[in-house]
Order: structure tokens, then C-alpha cells, then sequence
């Protein structure tokens, strides 16, 4: 993928040999930003186990030992919070991801509501996010990427959280970026 292009999408990822008993590393990662994106969803418990409740009801598929996830289908935040119409994300020089969202409002959510940005690393098993990104008026934010010796694909994901932290948007899988060696 050459610097500035929109990004590809990808359906499913195979994810081969898991144990009959699916963890929630192994599904989610012990991601701090899904604690946020899923507090007081779905439950009392909210959280990390909602994410990983969540993702195995309803992007993962198949049968063991052939599991499959489908991106498309995982969240990193939930809740009602007002998602913008528009978002997109494109790779920039350095390893750089901006992340770009309408900011018309509508009055429907706070122009301080901030953007989580998140870009999981299926292969090496290892996410960079950001839990209290841009704020919603700013209408873009920037996610640095590790610099690495071979290609490297990440899933990218945005979601939107209140300022106060009691109120989360359904995040929108962005699809994949293809970051090339340094």
C-alpha cells in the first residue's frame, strides 16, 4: 500500500490450532482500550468480558481447530453513543495512520467525545492504540506505527467514548493496512 492510499479490506483471518477453550487474549488481546470501549455494556461486568462476549458471539466462526474471526464483525467499543457518518483512515510517511471523522454533530453527542483509535497486529499479536484520542471537533487524530524489518498487516479500528467516560459508540472496523518494511 503506497503512502496517502485508502486502505483494502479483508474478510476473514484464519486463525489455526486454538485450544477448544478460546481465552480472551487469544481473541482479544489484554487490550486496555476494549476495558474502556465496552464499560457497562451488555452487563454488570462490562468491560474486557463483554468485548471478548461479544467478539465470540459474533465474529468468530468455524470449528476447532480452524476458528475463524472475522474483522469486520469485532468491535473495540459499544454502546449508543452517536457514531459520525464519515470516517476513514490512511497511512502516512513514518508509520503514521490518520484518522479522519465528519464533526458535524447534528446535536446528537458532545463535540469533546474522544476518539479511541486502535491497529491490532493479527501476525505478531500486538495492538497500538490510543483510549483518549482527538477530541470529536478536531476531526482527525494520528496513531504511530512500530517500525519493523518485514511488511506488517493491521487491522484498524475507531470508536468514540464521552468525555466523562460513561458513554461509547459502536466502533467501525476501518479494514487494513498493509505498513511496508523499514
Amino acid at each position: 500500500m503506497g503512502l496517502g492510499q485508502r486502505l483494502r479490506d479483508r474478510s476473514k483471518l484464519v486463525i489455526s490450532g486454538l485450544p477448544k477453550k478460546i481465552g480472551i487474549g487469544q481473541v482479544c488481546g489484554k487490550i486496555k482500550i476494549l476495558a474502556v470501549g465496552f464499560k457497562n455494556y451488555g452487563s454488570k461486568r462490562g468491560g474486557l468480558t463483554a468485548a471478548v462476549s461479544y467478539a465470540l458471539n459474533n465474529a468468530v466462526s468455524g470449528a476447532y481447530p480452524d476458528f475463524l474471526v472475522n474483522p469486520d464483525l469485532v468491535r473495540v467499543s459499544g454502546g449508543e453513543l452517536y457514531f459520525p457518518e464519515f470516517s476513514e483512515v490512511l497511512l502516512e510517511a513514518g508509520n503514521q495512520l490518520r484518522f479522519s471523522w465528519d464533526i458535524n454533530t447534528d446535536g446528537l453527542c458532545s463535540a469533546y467525545d474522544q476518539a479511541m483509535l486502535l491497529a491490532y497486529n493479527v501476525s505478531g499479536k500486538k495492538a497500538v492504540s490510543k483510549v483518549t484520542g482527538a477530541f470529536r471537533m478536531d476531526g482527525t487524530d494520528i496513531l504511530t506505527l512500530p517500525k519493523s524489518k518485514k511488511d506488517q498487516e493491521f487491522e484498524v479500528y475507531l470508536g468514540f467514548v464521552s468525555q466523562d467516560r460513561s458513554a461509547q459508540a459502536h466502533s467501525v472496523y476501518l479494514g487494513t493496512v498493509l505498513v511496508p518494511k523499514i
